[in-house]
């Protein structure tokens, strides 16, 4: 027992907790449940970015969001965070068994997720982690696809300073193939960094692989700092990509932030007039799609100084990547450790 919450089976494993299963027998409900390391419950600014998870959560109200529940303390003094149960597949589960997606149909998808970030950022909630392993999937019984935004982990507020002795306000933190250019170059995530990574995932849908996904971490940091990214059309040419669907991508993949979309509901509103001259609904017919990682690792790193992980999670054996790269050339430079596994929801 939890804060009066049973515990029931784990969803998913991480470098800063574990996600259970839990029944809050008072409502007759399930949910899912965050449950610190115990051995990180003493590290203050552990525990600030778990609090910082949870006001993040608690400030949206959005269809396309999982929304957080309750935060407390157990009577051991370890934090945990209550969170709706989400019931579906992750994004890159879907991609992955199904390869590319037609056009209208990662557009639908993308455009939930730009629904979801608008409400972020109006509130002030920076998600600095989206990628398509944190979206959840759930089908409808009417057959309606509903995109929902999951681990707000690392997100920022935008309206509150960070601490002079925050370590994480000092560190790179996120998913490599996901990363804006800025950030990388060691600015604070924003707005315009998850509209760049918002970018990436419709990039990633339409053609099946991100990018700069055949690179190893330093190699796809230069890329995404210095080279033109390739429109979705002449990378997948057979997949009815339009020139103004082109136009949505790059705009959104801009190298200056200034120059991407000004809001995500401006990127939603482009995005939904490109698809609306789509006169096909049929999923591309790809031969071979590059390899790309549907559970890319987030990692921290020092900000300006040598990268050193922090934390991560690495793609499984079973993943894309490796069953096309068996010898690893396309892996990470750098070490790093499990955050979580393949769950519901994540940790």
């Amino acid at each position: 027992m939890v804060g009066g919450y049973v515990l029931g089976e784990l969803l998913g494993h991480g470098g800063m907790g574990d996600v259970f299963a839990a029944r809050q027998p008072l409502l007759e409900r399930t949910v899912a449940l965050k449950l610190l390391h115990a051995e990180l419950a003493a590290d203050p600014s552990v525990v600030a970015r778990f609090r910082t998870e949870a006001v993040a959560g608690c400030r949206l109200s959005h269809p396309n969001v999982a929304g957080v529940i309750e935060f407390g303390v157990t009577a051991g003094g370890t934090p945990f965070l209550v969170m709706e149960r989400i019931d579906g597949e992750s994004l890159g589960t879907l991609l992955e068994r199904e390869g590319v997606l037609s056009v209208r149909r990662a557009g639908g998808l993308v455009g939930q997720l730009l629904a979801a970030l608008d409400a972020a950022h109006l509130a002030g909630v920076i998600h600095a982690d989206v990628k398509i392993d944190n979206l959840v999937v759930e089908r409808h019984a009417d057959g309606r696809e509903v995109a929902i935004l999951i681990d707000f982990g690392i997100a920022r507020l935008a309206d509150r300073a960070p601490p002079a002795d925050d370590t994480a306000a000092r560190v790179l933190s996120g998913t490599p193939e996901y990363l804006a250019p800025e950030v990388i170059a060691g600015a604070s995530p924003t707005a315009a960094s998850d509209i760049y990574a918002a970018g990436i995932v419709l990039y990633e849908l339409l053609t099946g692989a991100t990018p700069f996904c055949d690179a190893s971490v330093s190699e796809m940091f230069r890329r995404h700092l210095e080279e033109d990214v390739v429109a979705p059309s002449q990378r997948c040419p057979h997949a009815g990509i339009s020139a103004e669907l082109d136009h949505v991508v790059l705009c959104a993949l801009a190298k200056d932030p200034t120059a991407r979309f000004a809001s995500a509901g401006q990127f939603a509103a482009a995005l939904a007039a490109a698809l609306a001259a789509v006169d096909t609904d049929l999923p591309a017919r790809v031969a071979s799609v590059p390899p790309f990682s549907n559970e890319a690792p987030t990692l921290d790193w020092p900000a300006a100084r040598p990268r050193r992980v922090a934390e991560g999670t690495q793609p499984p054996p079973w993943s894309r990547t490796a069953r096309n790269d068996p010898a690893g050339a396309h892996a990470p430079t750098i070490a790093i450790r499990p955050r979580r596994q393949r769950g519901s929801a994540a940790a």
